[in-house]
């Protein structure tokens, strides 16, 4: 064989190793893929109906969200941005969007200016008052947390997440605490009335327990859920309803479950217990009867309040915990009543990126 030979057999062996080691070998794209979508259509679960004339209506908002520390390690929720995607009325049992001149209007909301939602972290819905100032209430318990593009958009009420310590302060027990572990009871007992409160038993409502402690009864927490914090939009209010009664009765508004509400106004002069509760026997208001009797057909609650509240005398429909009272007299001394857990009952959401 000579050199020629040589020389073009080896090159036509080069080019098939070439071939087919690069056969079947992909292209690297270091560039990630982008996602984007500038439109939202949402699907509420549970969410209570709000409709004219209410005072109040619920907003969309997507906002970017970054955490950092503060000198005591503890964790800081800071705004990079925000954008509204608007002010709706909700009819739970129509199941329909209303805009606030009450007019029907579509489940899909777009984005401000084709804004990409994946420039935000979290999908929320807050609870508004009708003026449109552009401010976002510090209420958002009803959210999403984008952390993969890919996943499907489920927002849901979270007490339990970081992305709601702007609104809850601590949990109680810190450690370990989850929906399932919050709680709440009350006791039928009258203290204020002028240290005589055999006269009245059935015209308080307090919110703690009782337990023996060695040959006495004393009284135990029954209230176990988190603080709000000082400058949340949210709040807690315990509410009683009887046959009785024109509408649910306020016991007072609190964001501390383990102190006195903020309004006694009911009450008697003689002593109150340092937890949420009231003695319903004074300044009680029009509609309602004389004398207050808890004893019968009726329901005991525990709500989420919009703070600043617009309608005072209106219970909101979050409704946290809730329990009978009891339907036969009797000595009530020593018995506390415990409360149903209705957390997995708040509202929730699916959502579905669109581009439009």
């Amino acid at each position: 064989m000579n050199n020629i030979m040589r020389f073009l057999l080896l090159s036509v062996l080069v080019f098939l190793l070439v071939s087919i080691t690069g056969c079947g070998k992909k292209e690297i794209n270091s560039e990630p893929k982008v996602f984007f979508g500038n439109a939202l259509q949402l699907k509420p679960y549970n969410l209570p109906s709000l409709m004219n004339p209410s005072k109040l209506c619920y907003e969309l908002w997507l906002v970017k969200f970054d955490f950092t520390v503060d000198d005591d390690s503890n964790a800081i929720r800071v705004v990079e941005d925000e954008l509204s995607l608007g002010k709706f009325y909700w009819n739970r049992d129509a199941y329909e969007f209303f805009d606030l001149e009450s007019n029907p209007m579509s489940d899909v909301f777009p984005t401000p200016g084709e804004r990409n939602i994946y420039d935000f972290n979290v999908i929320m819905i807050t609870v508004e008052p009708l003026a449109d100032d552009g401010v976002r209430s510090n209420n958002g318990l009803i959210f999403y947390e984008i952390t993969d593009p890919i996943l499907p958009i489920h927002g849901q009420f979270d007490f339990f997440n970081r992305a709601a310590y702007d609104v809850v302060l601590e949990y109680d027990p810190p450690s370990g605490y989850s929906k399932n572990e919050i709680s709440a009871g009350y006791v039928l007992k009258t203290y204020s009335d002028d240290g005589e409160p055999d006269s009245d038993p059935y015209s308080g409502l307090w919110f703690h327990g009782i337990k023996r402690g060695g040959t006495h009864f004393v009284m135990s927490q029954t209230l176990h859920m988190p603080l709000m914090k000082k400058n949340a939009n949210f709040v807690y209010e315990g509410w009683v309803m009887t046959d009785s009664f024109p509408r649910p009765l306020s016991t007072g508004k609190f964001r501390n479950p383990n102190v006195q509400d903020w309004d006694n106004s009911h009450g008697g002069t003689y002593w109150y217990p340092n937890v949420p509760g009231e003695d319903f026997l004074n300044n009680l208001p029009s509609g309602f009867p004389s004398t207050i009797d808890l004893v019968g057909e009726g329901t005991v609650y525990i709500t989420i309040e919009p703070y600043p509240d617009p309608e005072p005398d209106q219970m909101f429909p979050f409704v946290l915990f809730e329990g009978s009272l009891p339907e036969e007299p009797g000595n009530f001394d020593h018995i506390d009543f415990d409360m149903g857990n209705r957390y997995d009952r708040l509202p929730s959401f699916d959502a579905v990126v669109l581009t439009r």
